[in-house]
């Protein structure tokens, strides 16, 4: 999937090419068209400049500073750094400054050195509060620039609205001659009266210069973070002065000017304009959404490629009726306006049962679009990299958590700190429940009772910035036993991530995939140790389904969220109806399970793979398979070992091609 994030940011990297180098047209810098607040003390000084110092920057940036978070003002440093002795200056909501200089990482605390000396900015970009904390207007020298409204100096002169001048200094603030004056007049507000003179910008020609060069929807806002970091990385690739025009941002939530009642028409655009707007924005579809007036079309019309990721949970999850949203007004923008925009969808599975089947939408959506699978014969199918353990547990909770603990301890491997009782897991493991309650119950049980440290909880209710935060920690190695809900079960990468328990079983076939698709990932080793009850929620027919197909595809198991067990008695009360008729069975109720007791007929695929392994229904088997990252591996995952990749590839066609053709597979290569 994220090879497929950089083969789409690929044309983002070469307009930011093009813009270093001169081959497109130089973008303007645009003034935000916002209300301004009069401040006519600060108008009324007469500051007249001497000539320019000869070290002076050819250019500038003003910044204003849109929030303050936790408190009314931002306290200046003296130094650059993130506890520094405070110069007892501070900046409020709604100040401008013009920067000398600026250090620090533009990804957590840059530090912005202010013009006229009174010390230092600190600005937490890392912090998700402040991301948007500034906004910036670049200024250059002898660029001709006119008066927005009347200015007053306290000399008396005055400057009518829409009066033409060249700026001549830069710092410590803005100098302007104006044209029929004597002097360079100082304008320490410039964002507030000054508008570029080679344009004005019309509201379509203001949403226009918003875009950027590709767009990529995600899922959830984990998912935001992990793509923005691909991209950050594709750009530290490119050559230095390219680099300079890499930008990636990253939006979730609402954007700003959208209050409690969420009300449309107040949205702003939290990003520059112009020639310093992101390249690459990773967003979700709740932020987008909410541009979608038909002021909004020029946006849409000049952003040249959208990615659609995990296109699935977006058509067909609770962000659907956004996403329609945004297929509307981009097909507006394609009408009105003649954009070319190209769209990429990305999914690793593709329900296709149903009314609302996620691959019928897509294909009445986008009717032309090109299916780009390398191996479309391994979706949907269980991982054949990934020994699967099968736990049956009548017995309840507890019973859960001795077997998860017996887990641990012998699979995976504990060890205790010297002189403490202090337990420590070996490898990185991460444990799904199937709800928030369940996963605060196990985690404070296995932290407090059974003494695990390096334990984390990832739930909804805990906040995104702790989310992110926790995440970065388990991505790290400072977290090594981590339970979550379903939060970290879609397209989260997680390195060095060796186990997966689901301590509830999913709820249906997609979960499972995701669920269990955490680990070997990129050729890596995984395994899964899977609990399963007679509960409601505990997923029994669902887990004896995928075992009895086994590596057969999964398709027949699709449901919609929590009937599958609805789904079992509709598809066998037609397959009965059928047979009772003398008519034959369609494939897909061949393929489909069948409810236990009551299976009339089995696919040829099906009855292949029960005799392959004849023992695979005995507990004892399913308990010691994941013994095999340590020796004794089973049959499929051992013809993985010692091959190259083509013989792997070769190993496994093989093997389901024979199953097709209900012949047994050729076990000589083993």
């Amino acid at each position: 999937m994220l090879d497929t994030f950089k083969a789409y940011l690929l044309p983002a990297a070469q307009h930011a090419v093009e813009a270093t180098y001169g081959t497109d047209e130089e973008g303007t810098v645009q003034v935000d068209d916002e209300d301004w607040e009069d401040d006519t003390e600060e108008r009324a000084k007469d500051h007249t400049f001497e000539v320019a110092e000869d070290d002076e920057p050819t250019s500038s940036v003003c910044y204003r500073v849109e929030t303050v978070v936790d408190r009314k003002d931002t306290k200046l440093l003296s130094r650059p750094e993130k506890y520094a002795t405070p110069t007892g200056q501070r900046l409020r909501k709604g100040d401008q400054f013009m920067s000398r200089s600026s250090e620090g990482s533009p990804l957590t605390i840059q530090f912005i050195e202010l013009a006229d000396g009174r010390g230092w900015y600190p600005w937490n970009r890392g912090d998700l509060r402040q991301r948007f904390g500034l906004t910036a207007v670049q200024y250059s020298k002898g660029q001709r620039v006119e008066a927005i409204e009347e200015i007053r100096y306290g000399s008396g002169d005055v400057v009518q609205s829409g009066q033409k001048g060249t700026i001549e200094r830069l710092l410590p603030y803005i100098g302007v001659k104006w044209d029929g004056m004597d002097g360079v007049k100082a304008i320490p507000r410039p964002r507030e009266v000054l508008q570029d003179e080679r344009k004005i910008l019309t509201n379509k020609q203001k949403w226009a210069s918003c875009a950027p060069d590709t767009l990529i929807l995600t899922a959830n806002r984990e998912l935001c973070e992990q793509v923005a970091d691909v991209a950050r990385r594709l750009g530290s690739l490119l050559p230095e002065r390219v680099q300079e025009n890499w930008k990636v941002a990253v939006a979730v939530g609402a954007p700003p000017g959208v209050g409690k009642r969420r009300k449309r028409n107040r949205e702003e655009w939290p990003f520059p304009k112009g020639a310093d707007a992101p390249n690459v924005l990773v967003s979700t579809a709740e932020f987008m959404g909410y541009f979608f007036h038909k002021k909004h079309i020029p946006l849409w019309a000049n952003i040249r490629y959208i990615v659609y990721d995990e296109v699935d949970s977006l058509v067909s999850g609770t962000v659907s009726k956004l996403v329609e949203r945004i297929k509307v007004v981009i097909l507006r923008a394609q009408r009105t306006e003649g954009a070319r925009v190209k769209s990429a969808l990305v999914t690793c599975v593709m329900p296709n049962q149903g009314g609302k089947s996620t691959r019928m939408m897509i294909g009445r959506w986008m009717p032309h679009a090109l299916r780009a699978a390398e191996r479309p014969d391994l979706l949907h199918r269980s991982h054949p990299m990934v020994p699967m353990k099968w736990q049956y547990v009548p017995e309840g909770f507890d019973e859960k958590v001795r077997l998860l603990l017996d887990h641990l301890e012998n699979d995976i491997g504990t060890y205790k700190a010297r002189r403490s009782q202090r337990r420590y897991v070996r490898q990185k493991t991460l444990i799904f429940c199937n709800s928030t309650q369940t996963a605060a119950r196990l985690a404070e049980l296995l932290a407090t009772t059974y003494n695990f440290r390096k334990i984390g909880i990832f739930v909804k209710q805990i906040g995104y910035d702790e989310r992110r935060k926790r995440l970065r920690m388990f991505r790290e190695g400072r977290i090594t036993l981590m339970v979550s809900t379903d939060l970290l079960a879609r397209g989260i990468d997680i390195p060095d991530l060796a186990n997966v328990v689901q301590f509830d079983f999913s709820r249906n076939i997609v979960n499972h995939l995701l669920r269990t698709g955490r680990v070997s990932r990129a050729g890596s080793r995984g395994r899964v140790l899977n609990f399963y009850d007679d509960t409601e929620q505990g997923g029994k027919d669902l887990a004896e389904a995928i075992q009895e197909l086994g590596t057969a595809p999964l398709d027949g198991l699709f449901s919609r969220r929590r009937g599958f067990r609805h789904m079992l008695q509709r598809t066998e009360a037609f397959r009965q109806m059928l047979l009772m008729q003398g008519l034959p069975l369609p494939a897909h109720l061949q393929a489909a399970p069948s409810l236990a007791g009551q299976i009339s007929q089995r696919s040829e695929a099906q009855a292949l793979l029960e005799d392959l392994d004849d023992d695979e229904d005995s507990d004892d088997d399913d308990v010691d398979e994941p013994e095999a990252l340590e020796g004794s591996e089973p049959e499929i995952y051992s013809q993985f070992m010692d091959s190259s990749d083509a013989e792997k590839d070769e190993d496994f066609q093989d093997m389901i091609e024979s199953i097709q053709d209900g012949d047994p597979p050729d076990s000589s290569n083993e």
